[in-house]
This record gives C-alpha cells, sequence and structure tokens, in this order.
C-alpha cells in the first residue's frame, strides 16, 4: 500500500510538472510572437521604453472610452509595467502622441514628408522613434474615429495602438486578445485578458532588455523559473 502511494504521488508530481511546463511554455510562445516587430521576414531588435515615466498627450476628442475607463486602463498598465502615465498639455511635452483625427492631418500635424499613398479603408497610423540602445524616445499613432463605426473596434484599437507605443507590438494569433493581429467582432477582444497582462508584464520585466534580437529573447524568457517569478504577482 506504501509502495503504491509513492508512486502515485510521483506520478502526480511529473504530471503537474508537465502541466506547469507546457503553460509556461504557452505564456513564452504568445510572448515571443509580440516581443520584437517583424518587417518583411525580418525581426527588429526590441524596443521599450527605458524611463519610469511618461507624458501624453491627446490631440483631438477622444472616442471609444470615457476618461475615467481610460485612466482605468492606463492603471493597470502602469501595474503591469513599472511606468507611469501622465496626461501633458501640448505634443512638445509628450513621448507618447494620442491623434485622434484624419491620417493625412496627423502626417502634416507631424511633419512627416509620407509619399505613401494610404490605402483605401486604412483608419490608423504609427510611428516611434528610438535611442543608439532601442530604448523608445517618442512615439505616436492616429486613429481616424470618423471613418471607425464600430464602438468594440474603436476601444480595441487604441488599446491595441497604446500597447504597441509601449514596443509591444500586437501580432498574435490568438483572437480572444487585445495583442491579436486582428479585431475579431466574434470574441470582442476589446478588454485585457490574462495573455495581454503576461506580456506586458514579461516586456517590462528586468531580464527584458531593449536592443535584444529575437534569439536573445527567446533565450532570457526560457530560463529556469523566469516566467514564473516575473508572473506570480500577475491576476
Amino acid at each position: 500500500m506504501k509502495y503504491c502511494l509513492i508512486l502515485f504521488s510521483v506520478f502526480f508530481s511529473l504530471n503537474l510538472s508537465m502541466g506547469q511546463n507546457r503553460k509556461e511554455q504557452k505564456i513564452i510562445d504568445s510572448y515571443l510572437q509580440v516581443s520584437n516587430q517583424k518587417i518583411g521576414d525580418k525581426h527588429m531588435p526590441l524596443v521599450k521604453w527605458n524611463q519610469d515615466s511618461i507624458g501624453y498627450f491627446i490631440y483631438g476628442k477622444m472616442k471609444g472610452m470615457t476618461q475615467k475607463k481610460w485612466e482605468r486602463f492606463l492603471g493597470k498598465i502602469e501595474k503591469l509595467s513599472g511606468l507611469h502615465f501622465y496626461k501633458v498639455e501640448s505634443n512638445q511635452k509628450a513621448q507618447i502622441l494620442i491623434y485622434f483625427g484624419n491620417i493625412t492631418d496627423y502626417f502634416k500635424y507631424e511633419g512627416i514628408d509620407n509619399k505613401f499613398k494610404i490605402p483605401s479603408g486604412w483608419v490608423n497610423w504609427s510611428q516611434r522613434a528610438y535611442d543608439f540602445s532601442f530604448g523608445l524616445t517618442k512615439t505616436s499613432f492616429c486613429i481616424d474615429k470618423d471613418e471607425v463605426h464600430n464602438f468594440n473596434y474603436l476601444r480595441y484599437m487604441l488599446k491595441h495602438s497604446f500597447l504597441e507605443a509601449l514596443g509591444i507590438f500586437g501580432l498574435m494569433e490568438n483572437k480572444t486578445c487585445i495583442l491579436s493581429n486582428e479585431y475579431s467582432q466574434k470574441q470582442r477582444n476589446s478588454s485585457l485578458k490574462r495573455i495581454d497582462k503576461n506580456c506586458i508584464a514579461l516586456h517590462y520585466s528586468d531580464v527584458i532588455k531593449s536592443g535584444m534580437k529575437k534569439k536573445e529573447v527567446e533565450y532570457a524568457v526560457s530560463a529556469d523559473n523566469v516566467v514564473n517569478s516575473i508572473l506570480e504577482n500577475v491576476k
């Protein structure tokens, strides 16, 4: 009887360990989908903010979220990332510009000499600048709110674009989360899910450095107990 109990205990422990390993690998795989921006077939070095306090400026009237819900969303990001966001009165004082308006007008406002013809149906645009170590120095994004007629889609786009402004690029295949590569009318993925929170916490953990190549990121998050220690307080 004692021998059977020992075997059961070992079997249970092995299964529990395997389950935890599978869960951890799933988290790692999800993060690696959004850690480094992919342009064509090439993954770019990882970018993130290396400063703790970030000022943001909103041009135009915000649409898609009330001010209260927006501040609540920022509060969740602050808790996950360790960053602090504060509103400023002009774009000149901001590190992040959130522009609600026409894309062509956004180009003029930002002084972008862009000869690229905007495809029909495009309703948003973004750009970012970083220093020699790939630490972000300025990001901005535009949402043409008058061309978006679905409230949940607009809310998804605002949150998705803001996370991209933090260097977390929404290319995840999972359709239930904000970091998904597209909005899902069926899933209505405009709220932070656990998978979003995990990625934010990992991206702004101490083990992830700006300038890392994709393989370096994979090696860093795959080290023993790294994922569990970072995410133990994520809810």
